[in-house]
This record gives C-alpha cells, structure tokens and sequence, in this order.
C-alpha cells in the first residue's frame, strides 16, 4: 500500500510540475515531408523503475493524461513540431534532473511525437533513476 502511495505522489508531482512549465515538442523522420502543415501530438510508454505492472499503467495513464492536455500542436510544418518536442523532452529531464526517490534501477519512458495520422515521427527515451535522469 505504501509502494501506491508512492506512486500516486510522483504522478501528482508530475502533473503539478507539467502545468508549471510551458508545453512544446519536437521530432523528426526521414519518411515524413517536412514542408507538410498537419497536427502532432505527444505520447509515452513507461516501463520499469522497480513498478508492478499496475503501478506503472497508472504512470502511463497520469503521464498521457497530461500529455494529451499540453502536447497537442495544430498546424505545423515537421521543424516547428520537432523544436516543440525536444523542448518538451528537456523539460520532462529538468523535473527529474536529480531522480526520483521511488524509482528502483531505471524508469524509462518514451516519448513519441506523432502526427494526425498516428504515424510516429520522433521517439526520444528519458531515463530516471534514483539520483539522475538522461534522455538517450
């Protein structure tokens, strides 16, 4: 229960430090046109950290709740929308710059940028451990 309560801290220190900072995104793909106007949109998949399996679908969930809110650009050419999602990538590295106190071995979430097709253009890994985070 307590492991929970954890948990569930980290995801609402996660939404209040989403709404603190400013939202941009940012990706690139060779297959897409980057003179193209459409939508992005930004999503994740966590995985590890020490978290069941439940644990971390409720990280997920909290994480792309936000996501969906913030990340969502409209008309934009493919450079316009990679500058706003590694911006945002930076930001997500910021909170944890110093770790998280409940993650065991290293959280991973993934970040994808994609388009108003569903088509994946951009995906970034930002590690979390105890004392640190970094984005491969």
């Amino acid at each position: 229960m307590r492991h929970f309560n954890n948990l569930k801290f980290m995801a609402i220190t996660l939404f209040v430090a989403m709404l603190s900072l400013s939202f941009t995104a940012c990706s690139d793909d060779d297959d897409v046109n980057a003179s193209e106007i459409t939508d992005y949109y930004m999503t994740c998949k966590v995985s590890g950290g020490g978290f069941s399996p439940n644990e971390l679908e409720s990280l997920e969930a909290a994480i792309n709740a936000e996501l969906t809110t913030y990340c969502y650009w409209e008309e934009l050419d493919l450079n316009r929308a990679l500058y706003y999602f590694n911006d945002e990538i930076e930001d997500w590295q910021e909170q944890f710059e110093y770790g998280a106190s409940d993650v065991r071995g290293t959280l991973t979430i993934t970040f994808y940028l994609k388009n108003d097709d569903g088509k994946i253009v951009k995906t970034t890994n930002l590690y979390i451990t105890k004392d640190e985070s970094y984005i491969e």
